[in-house]
């Protein structure tokens, strides 16, 4: 893959990452200059939502060196991460903004990725969503939905439909299929008996087939 010939994004963190991985010996070096990529990223992350508080924005950050090749190095960050959403809280930026915290896959090496547990953990990445809280009284369908959902088979094309219900809310008719018919948003539920050919999810991802 060559990447993108033009910048894709107003901030582009790819020069950074480009200069991190030059400063390290190794690409499983933790950190640079005293502080861990992931203090990099929510830093970032940070100053981006308090630059840009006044104005519509979507950002995407990856905490891919602490977790990428690792099934326990992710509890390293837990804390880094709860600060983060702390500062974001005290300084009142959350007032108006939505945020999901997921994983794009499951461990995909190592000795417990054969077993029972590894082959769900591959299939069924963590996907944990924040709304604000006006928006749980003035769409409280929505929210109710929302809660439901998190029960029910889902993905990332649903993330994707979820995305663009956001951006019309008041539009009960939107977002309800998206992206080649594959999606359908978060705010809407999810039918209980939905099967993984329904979500487009190819029968080797399918847990729906394992069994205890």
């Amino acid at each position: 893959m060559s990447g993108f010939k033009y910048q894709p994004t107003d901030y582009y963190d790819q020069p950074f990452h480009d200069a991190y991985q030059q400063g390290t010996k190794h690409v499983n070096d933790f950190c640079f200059n005293g502080k861990s990529s992931s203090e990099y990223v929510n830093e970032r992350m940070f100053n981006l939502v308090s630059n840009l508080k006044d104005n519509p924005f979507f950002s995407l950050s990856m905490h891919i060196r602490m977790t990428h090749d690792s099934l326990t190095r992710a509890v390293t960050i837990d804390k880094l991460i709860s600060k983060t959403l702390q500062r974001l809280h005290k300084n009142s930026l959350l007032n108006n903004t939505f945020i999901a915290l997921f994983g794009d896959h499951g461990i995909r090496s190592g000795k417990v990725r054969p077993t029972f547990i590894g082959q769900l953990e591959e299939r069924l990445p963590m996907m944990l969503m924040y709304v604000p809280p006006w928006f749980k009284n003035k769409y409280c369908s929505y929210f109710k939905n929302l809660r439901t959902n998190a029960r029910r088979l889902t993905t990332h094309f649903d993330t994707h439909s979820t995305l663009l219900h956001l951006l019309d809310l008041d539009n009960n008719h939107h977002g309800i299929k998206t992206y080649r018919q594959k999606g359908i948003s978060l705010f809407k539920e999810i039918p209980r008996n939905r099967s993984c050919q329904d979500a487009h999810i190819p029968s080797k991802w399918c847990a729906c087939n394992f069994r205890l």
